[in-house]
């Protein structure tokens, strides 16, 4: 089974009420694996299935800075963007961003919000 919601991809509900009917498993068979399910395994699968949400979600934002937000919002990681640039550049901006007291990362990212918000002034004034 496990094997099966690994690869089904299964969109994500935690945000929305999920409505369920209680099923007598003593009354109503049930097979899961190969093997009949019990009220015994149904709890089992159920804490493993949540320890696995639990594991996916704690791998998906470990990398975020405590206290830090994601540039995306919520506990998404924000996209990255490797960029190859001469090594007079590289110092520049190291040095424009130790003289402004931030990374060189937040300087870049300034930078190029500036420019994004230029150039969508320019469209708007075509």
């Amino acid at each position: 089974m496990r094997e099966v919601m690994e690869m089904a991809k299964v969109p994500d509900f935690s945000n929305e009420p999920i409505e369920a009917e209680d099923i007598d498993l003593e009354e109503t068979e049930v097979i899961v694996g190969g093997e009949r399910l019990t009220d015994e395994r149904a709890e089992q699968l159920a804490e493993e299935t949540l320890a696995e949400v639990r594991a996916r979600r704690e791998a998906r934002t470990k990398h975020l800075v405590p206290g830090g937000k994601s540039l995306t919002g919520g506990s998404t990681h924000s996209p990255v963007l490797n960029v190859r640039v001469p090594a007079e550049l590289k110092s520049a901006l190291d040095e424009q961003a130790r003289a402004q007291s931030m990374g060189t990362s937040k300087l870049v990212r300034s930078i190029l919000e500036d420019w994004a918000q230029a150039q969508q002034r320019a469209e708007a004034d075509r």
